[in-house]
């Protein structure tokens, strides 16, 4: 059995067209491993561009597979694809260390292919690609997880509702990559101050409200890192400062 034998079979007159495709795969942690892995065993001979901004992180090697020890601070999108080759090296993989809402990744950029897949673990970059994807009417499919759960959603521009139609709640928590390689937010700076360096400095059990994670636990775990009461009460006073203050 060859390897596009199944491929083949269930998409029958659909196969060439889909096997061709240009695909847009946005986010290569967990979900994104999985992605890239199984279109590169499928026998997918289209081209796939990667976008991700992310280092690869300790926390990160218990779940994404295709980073080792040794790629420890390296772009996960480069990394990714050169694992990726080793399974399939016929595969055409294009990465990029940028974040999807850099200019660069615009209305032409996003017209070029056929499918997005995001993968993405932050809400202003889902919103961002489910927009560009509305604009520019290319299929979206969306997946995400939090902890055991997680979502696959197929997005098409008039035959089905978006990735904002409906209200979301404002995360709780953040992947603790996000937290310290690159973040975002304020919100961020404030769950990493009081979740890892306090407990650094002064020891664990600091002011650690509701058996918040400690230094310890973030540092060995893949878990989110929860914005604990003490970063909510500050995080309110922070939002009246003026920007430069907060640069």
């Amino acid at each position: 059995m060859g390897r596009t034998t199944a491929l083949r079979a269930a998409l029958g007159s659909q196969f060439e067209r889909v096997r061709t495709a240009r695909v847009l795969m946005v986010g290569a942690g967990g979900i994104g491993c999985e992605l890239l892995k199984n279109l590169v065993l499928m026998g997918f001979e289209g081209h796939i561009e990667v976008v991700d901004l992310d280092t690869i992180d300790l926390s990160n090697l218990n779940r994404q597979f295709l980073f080792q020890n040794r790629h420890i601070g390296q772009s996960k999108a480069k990394v990714a694809r050169e694992s990726a080759l080793r399974f399939n090296p016929a595969a055409n993989i294009v990465a990029h260390h940028e974040s999807i809402m850099a200019s660069k990744f615009n209305h032409e950029f996003f017209q070029s292919f056929d499918l997005v897949l995001n993968a993405l673990d932050n809400l202003p970059a889902r919103r961002h690609v489910n927009r560009l994807c509305l604009a520019t009417g290319v299929p979206l499919v969306e997946t995400g997880t939090e902890g055991y759960l997680g979502q696959v959603t197929a997005i098409v521009k008039g035959k089905t509702e978006c990735f904002e139609c409906e209200p979301r709640p404002a995360p709780k928590t953040f992947p603790v990559c996000t937290i310290r390689s690159t973040p975002s937010a304020p919100i961020h700076c404030i769950v990493w101050a009081k979740d890892y360096l306090l407990p650094q400095l002064f020891g664990p059990g600091v002011d650690n409200e509701e058996n918040e994670p400690s230094g310890d636990g973030i540092e060995n775990s893949g878990a989110p890192i929860a914005a604990s009461p003490v970063a909510v009460r500050l995080w309110g006073p922070l939002m009246s400062l003026p920007l430069f203050v907060l640069r």
